[in-house]
């Protein structure tokens, strides 16, 4: 790798000569003598890290279903077999590694997990072949990287009008898009004057917004903080050399990585599913504990009752005394 161009820096760390590469200067060397950098692909640190990714979600799924399911040596079940919430955890936890990744068709090197080989046992154990995945890092590293960890990473796949030009990691939600855009010859040159955008699954498009050459998605949000709408965020380039409608296709892609993290986030939010279950779990709680209050208010009115009625029963008993002694000491004098 040789760089020619003539780099000035104020410091010995330069991270802008290559890309995701940084280089620390260490020593002064003489003036025309080359430096040779070797640079070289970390497919062990990739493939370490996707088997303790491995290892953690098998030790999660052992965890949730000595909890959920039935114990044959114990002969009872798992301690949370009735809460929803866990038992859909267990179930859905398997989502964001099945299927073909968000906004990756069948044209990329790699579009679905098993492409590198993750997948799973007829247990619900999530399995990894190091050979599979070697062979597949060998064929396209960059596929491999991009298959798992695309950030909302966006490309053009139809219509040389309008290209992806950026998308929201936490907003905007990954898949294809549809584009339809209007372009007037005004007074002062070519403008957008129409915009709309759809997912390619949905039948209806909605206006989106534009200013100047950008097309940005509706990104209103409902009272919870969520996006109304997936393209949220996204924005389009359009080139204005030319006055029509166009229509055009992108596509933004999320890795598993990511999609994974959505799940998490979804489920450990405030109002996510593990915040919905305790709230239940709460109310649950709220009404056994009334149920309870209310069965020991009755309970001593019963007890109240009883204590009146023996006071009664003693108090006629003692009359009845007092009466059989009367009649004893009248009968002692006859």
């Amino acid at each position: 790798m040789c760089i020619r161009d003539r780099l000035n820096r104020n410091g010995n760390s330069i991270s802008d000569a290559l890309s995701g590469i940084t280089l620390n200067l260490k020593d002064v060397t003489e003036v025309g003598d080359p430096i040779d950098i070797t640079v070289t692909r970390d497919t062990a640190s990739v493939q370490s890290k996707i088997q303790s990714m491995v290892t953690a979600y098998n030790e999660l799924i052992t965890f949730l279903a000595q909890k959920t399911e039935y114990n044959d040596e114990t002969k009872e079940m798992g301690i949370l077999s009735t809460d929803i919430a866990t038992s859909l955890i267990k179930t859905q936890m398997r989502e964001p590694f099945i299927g073909v990744a968000a906004g990756f068709t069948d044209e990329d090197t790699f579009f679905q997990i098993s492409d590198i080989g993750i997948s799973f046992d007829g247990d619900g154990m999530m399995e990894f072949d190091t050979g599979e995945f070697n062979e597949a890092i060998a064929e396209d590293f960059t596929a491999v990287l991009e298959l798992l960890g695309a950030t909302k990473s966006g490309d053009t796949i139809e219509g040389a009008t309008i290209e992806f030009y950026s998308a929201n990691d936490k907003y905007t939600t990954a898949g294809t898009y549809d584009i339809e855009v209007t372009i007037e010859d005004l007074e002062e040159g070519n403008v957008i004057t129409g915009a709309k955008i759809k997912l390619s699954t949905e039948s209806t498009y909605r206006d989106a917004t534009y200013s100047g050459n950008l097309i940005t998605g509706d990104s209103t949000f409902d009272d919870n903080g969520r996006p109304l709408y997936p393209e949220n965020a996204l924005q389009l380039s359009v080139d204005l050399t030319s006055a029509g409608t166009f229509t055009g296709s992108i596509r933004v892609k999320q890795g598993m990585v990511g999609a994974l993290e959505d799940f998490l986030d979804e489920i450990l939010k405030t109002n996510g599913r593990i915040g919905i279950a305790e709230d239940i779990l709460d109310d649950q709680i709220r009404q056994m504990e009334d149920t309870i209050e209310r069965e020991e208010d009755r309970l001593e009115d019963v007890e109240a009752r009883l204590i009146a009625k023996f006071a009664r029963l003693e108090k006629t008993l003692s009359l009845l005394q007092q009466q059989f002694g009367a009649v004893g000491i009248f009968q002692l004098l006859e």
